[in-house]
């Protein structure tokens, strides 16, 4: 990773693209040693900032992420304690994220016990979940009609972490998915899940659908996604993957993995809360 961009020169390419970076003050360390900056800013604001941010991320090696309202809740940077763990980053590019997906969703299954089999097989139950999505889509639409997309999804309501005044946080990384190593995130503790584990199921997410991270509050994960699946298929993998790594965003949100395909899974904005 490079030298990152010092926050005055960062100041200045902001302003060369129409957007002003407030005064940033260091609240942490990373787990790398790695200082963390944080701002408060307008919404008015947040989404011309963050997008010009991201869009200088390559050469600033700073990731901006959006940390939701001031407020005496628990945010992501008081997770950390001051101390270097080299060894995170490590962690969460030795997983292999389909492997991890796998265990995380027989956990979901509460009444299994040691030794039962079969064990559930996320892929072939996204297989099934597919199957019965193309079929409730062709029942609602007959051969001949003109309906041009196979799901109508909810509207997508981007930066839900944003808030009259929202938090702005800048961490040293070479890609979004790394922040959750790096401030040892913590939110989905209720479920077992570490930092170095949210890093590589969001590799997997930003490789597989384009998704990148926007905002992270003390439980929640936001995520921008450029290739969200079109097709039936495609929208049952990417559900039964997020119902997995997030399983309250149904059980305690949606209701129900196929209404988290339809609805969720083609759109551009992931939210996912534990918890």
């Amino acid at each position: 990773m490079h030298l990152p961009m010092p926050i005055p020169v960062l100041r200045t390419a902001c302003a060369q693209r129409g957007c002003s970076l407030p005064q940033m003050d260091r609240v942490a360390m990373d787990v790398a040693g790695s200082p963390v900056y944080v701002a408060r800013v307008p919404e008015k604001d947040v989404l011309a900032l963050w997008s010009s941010l991201r869009a200088l991320h390559d050469s600033s090696g700073w990731w901006p992420v959006l940390s939701g309202d001031p407020s005496p809740t628990l945010i992501p940077w008081e997770m950390l304690d001051g101390s270097v763990d080299p060894s995170a980053l490590a962690l969460g590019n030795k997983h292999n994220a389909v492997s991890l997906l796998q265990d995380l969703y027989v956990r979901t299954f509460h009444d299994l016990g040691p030794g039962d089999a079969p064990v559930p097989s996320l892929v072939h139950d996204a297989a099934d979940l597919s199957q019965r999505l193309t079929l409730r889509a062709e029942a609602a639409d007959p051969p001949g009609s003109d309906r041009d997309v196979l799901f109508e999804p909810e509207p997508s309501t981007p930066w839900a972490v944003a808030s009259p005044t929202t938090l702005l946080m800048l961490v040293r990384a070479s890609a979004g998915y790394e922040v959750p190593a790096l401030l040892r995130w913590d939110g989905a503790c209720n479920h077992g899940i570490e930092g170095h584990e949210h890093m590589a199921v969001l590799r997997h997410f930003h490789e597989e659908y384009g998704a990148e991270l926007v905002g992270m509050t003390g439980d929640v994960i936001e995520l921008a996604v450029d290739r969200a699946p079109a097709t039936a298929g495609g929208a049952a993998l990417a559900a039964m993957e997020m119902y997995a790594y997030c399983p309250d965003i149904v059980l305690q949100g949606i209701g129900t993995v196929e209404a988290l395909a339809e609805r969720v899974a083609p759109t551009g904005d992931w939210f996912l809360w534990w918890d």
